[in-house]
């Protein structure tokens, strides 16, 4: 399946979220705003889109990777899954400086009953090994040849699990969505299965959930 531009009226729910706090050398938390402010409105507009992690990624300190990189900073990458009952959600950002260098920071969090837990987010250098990896099977899935795509066509599954994938390099911005509990790309997945592992998280559930 080939990603394609995703057009059409906004999907889903629109969600307020609380500013993000600056956190340390981290590339993607940054101040954006009482809204965050987390998406371009080029998003918000297709039906690539649901409004599902906005609130929590706001919630947990994210900020937009649309607005471009910083200085030192060559590429952003970050995935986040959803969960299609809000039960818990997992992010891992992939940072890579214009040395080489890179790292991965990964949190999200869980709805307990005693209310919503965030995670502490971790983070870890990343090898040279591992950031080819990841660089040569996301150009061999074509997940950021759009600036707004989706895998998952005309279909949206409100109670799936959603996965938002996110690029920035330099002022360049992409943004693709497949509801991954659902729709399992081929193609998509030799990547997603990387990510997990940089991330510590695995399938469970018969591949629906992602802890």
């Amino acid at each position: 399946m080939d990603l394609r531009f995703a057009s059409g009226l906004l999907a889903g729910l629109v969600c307020a979220c609380t500013t993000p706090a600056a956190i340390g050398e981290s590339a993607t938390h940054r101040q954006a705003g009482p809204q965050c402010n987390l998406l371009p409105s080029e998003v918000w507009s297709s039906t690539a889109y649901a409004g599902w992690s906005q609130s929590q990624l706001c919630g947990a300190g994210q900020g937009p990777l649309w607005h471009g990189t910083p200085e030192g900073i060559a590429r952003i990458t970050r995935f986040t899954f959803t969960h299609g009952h809000s039960v818990f959600f997992r992010y891992a950002v992939i940072s890579e400086r214009d040395d080489g260098r890179a790292w991965i920071e990964f949190g999200g969090g869980d709805r307990l009953e005693s209310g919503w837990e965030e995670r502490e987010t971790r983070r870890r250098d990343l090898s040279a090994a591992d950031l080819a990896q990841l660089n040569a099977l996301a150009e061999e899935s074509g997940t950021f040849d759009h600036s707004v795509g989706t895998w998952d066509g005309g279909e949206l599954y409100m109670h799936c699990q959603l996965l938002e994938m996110e690029r920035a390099e330099g002022d360049d911005y992409s943004f693709s969505s497949v509801n991954i509990g659902c729709n399992q790309p081929e193609r998509l997945l030799p990547l997603v299965r990387h990510v997990m592992d940089l991330a510590w998280l695995e399938f469970v559930e018969g591949g629906r959930v992602i802890r």
